[in-house]
């Protein structure tokens, strides 16, 4: 200091070293103000030091100073923080919304103060700005902290304008932990992506018999939504051709004796009857016998339709009522049975649609 009496940073240095001590340092720390009044650190630092002292209303000057000869996230994020200690609810939403205004980074930080200041997510929403990053931010904490019926609002928002990649991310994330819980949000917040076409399929609408996504394999499987999932069975291969609209699956022979080949939830109307129907073709009965598709809930299946052997193509059908559920699994299952060896050969399916059934 001797040599550099105007460097406020060495003024600092040694006022932290005197509070270390258990000395006052607001001298050392006054001086750095004074020689460098820009630089707001010194500032929130005299903030800090007067709050801790009980001296709230010479705190709050100094962190307005802050704010005032720095326009950046530091000094409101201190004020922010300082209005949610004495409990101020106007002064804390106004640098709350300040602090999103140039916040960057992670910001669980912010959301997890504004949620100790009140559990209402509404007013906590009222004051997050609209940017699509804040917005995707913000839904991805709820979901990480399972505030799912908070999430719900911020979902929709983000599905009513929502373009591919990140978006699609976090709302499939969202989706993922809605819909067994909240399946009417689960399937609105997929037809409005749907309508979009951020995502490439029609909207499902189970009370017309609409239930089946990507049933004719135009598109190759997003393994999320309600669209197909594909497993990996060893001795078995499963793909999809999109040009050709085929699902194709082959047996090796040596595959386990009971598997799930594909599945893709579906939603429903409650107590209403569908039909599933599907066009497919076999090599011959060794090649197919054993597969078959289920609808699938907690407990026993709802249904279950097998195929048969036809080497040209063919529509089969499966029938089932809905209950009271609200959402079920599309399976195609393999089971070999009794008194048969493994299947080996090949099934391909071109088309699986649904329609309602009269009663």
């Amino acid at each position: 200091m001797a040599l550099a009496p105007g460097n406020a940073s060495y003024r600092a240095l040694r006022g932290e070293f005197f509070e270390s001590e258990g000395v006052n340092p607001d001298p050392d720390f006054q001086t750095a103000a004074a020689l460098s009044p820009l630089e707001s650190s010194y500032w929130i630092r005299l903030g800090f030091r007067a709050e801790a002292e009980n001296h709230f209303d010479q705190a709050e000057q100094y962190l307005l100073r802050a704010a005032a000869v720095d326009n950046k996230f530091d000094p409101r994020w201190a004020l922010m923080n300082f209005y949610y200690r004495r409990q101020r609810d106007l002064d804390f939403w106004r640098w709350t919304e300040r602090s999103f205004d140039f916040a960057y980074g992670d910001l669980t930080p912010l959301f997890r103060l504004a949620w100790q200041f009140t559990d209402d997510s509404g007013e906590i929403s009222r004051h997050i700005p609209a940017r699509k990053d804040i917005q995707i931010a913000w839904l991805s904490f709820l979901l990480n902290t399972n505030r799912l019926e908070a999430s719900a609002p911020v979902a929709r928002n983000l599905s009513e304008a929502a373009g591919k990649g990140s978006d699609i991310d976090i709302l499939m994330a969202w989706w993922a932990k809605n819909v067994q819980p909240n399946p009417a949000s689960a399937l609105a917040i997929w037809n409005t992506l749907c309508d979009r076409h951020a995502l490439p399929f029609r909207p499902l609408r189970p009370a017309e018999g609409d239930i089946v996504t990507n049933g004719d394999f135009s598109v190759p499987p997003t393994q999320q939504g309600y669209d197909w999932r594909l497993i990996n069975i060893e001795g078995v291969s499963i793909s999809v051709d999109a040009n050709l609209h085929e699902f194709r699956i082959e047996m090796s022979g040596k595959e386990p004796e009971d598997f799930l080949v594909a599945e893709e939830p579906i939603p429903l109307s409650p107590r209403v009857s569908y039909a599933i129907d599907w066009d497919y073709q076999s090599q011959d009965a060794q090649s197919i016998s054993g597969l078959h598709w289920q609808i699938d809930r907690n407990g026993p299946p709802l249904a279950r339709a097998d195929f048969t052997a036809s080497p040209e193509r063919k529509t089969a059908r499966l029938q089932f009522s809905s209950d009271a559920a609200s959402t079920a699994h599309l399976s195609l299952h393999y089971t070999r049975p009794v008194g048969s060896t493994l299947a080996e050969g090949t099934a391909i399916i071109r088309k699986v649609t649904s329609q309602l059934i009269k009663q």
